[in-house]
């Protein structure tokens, strides 16, 4: 394949980020810009405030429904919190902001 032609599946798995938590895997657009809108509403209001709860809101938005049931529904506040830990580490390494 020429140099200036893209690999899509090259292309895809370079644009996200997943998570390993626990024997799940959580996937999430790497570049901010390809983020829901309400999600990177949510990240910049949790940046602001602080608050637990914006931050909650701002992973629940970037999963999406779909993996944020996965999760909820699977996992003990003990785990979830060291979820957050991971998660929002990896937004912050990985992620361009």
């Amino acid at each position: 394949m020429p140099k200036d032609e893209k690999n899509p599946a090259e292309d895809q798995e370079s644009s996200t980020v997943t998570v390993e938590f626990n024997g799940q895997k959580f996937t999430i657009p790497q570049d901010s810009d390809d983020w829901p809108t309400q999600a990177w509403i949510a990240r910049v209001q949790a940046s602001t405030t602080g608050t637990l709860l914006d931050w909650l809101k701002f992973v629940e938005q970037l999963v999406g429904p779909k993996q944020w049931k996965r999760l909820t529904d699977n996992t003990t506040k003990a785990d979830f919190k060291r979820f957050l830990d991971v998660f929002l580490t990896a937004v912050a390494k990985e992620c361009t902001l």
